[in-house]
């Protein structure tokens, strides 16, 4: 669980460092930013259930939420902010 909790800082610095300095957006090579943070959650949650510690299961909890949302944020905001390709006209 100190892991989990150790991702955070590198999901702060990924949405509030970063944004608006990408020069692209996000490609499938970025992936990893995404699915190893959630995977390190889900076991979190998942052990916490397994092995009983319910007294800890909401901080658990708190801390996937608050780092999801960070990562969901830094997504959509690079979504919105990247300008869309123009479709290509080949009738002309």
């Amino acid at each position: 669980m100190i892991f989990d909790r150790l991702l955070v800082v590198p999901s702060a610095l990924l949405v509030f460092l970063w944004r608006g300095k990408m020069t692209k957006s996000f490609t499938i090579n970025d992936l990893p930013i995404f699915i190893v943070p959630t995977v390190l959650h889900v076991s979190d949650i998942l052990f916490s259930v397994i092995g009983g510690f319910n007294e800890i299961l909401w901080l658990v909890l708190l801390a996937s939420f608050a780092q999801t949302a960070l990562l969901l944020f830094a997504y959509l905001n690079n979504r919105l902010l990247m300008p869309q390709p123009l479709p290509v006209n080949s009738g002309r």
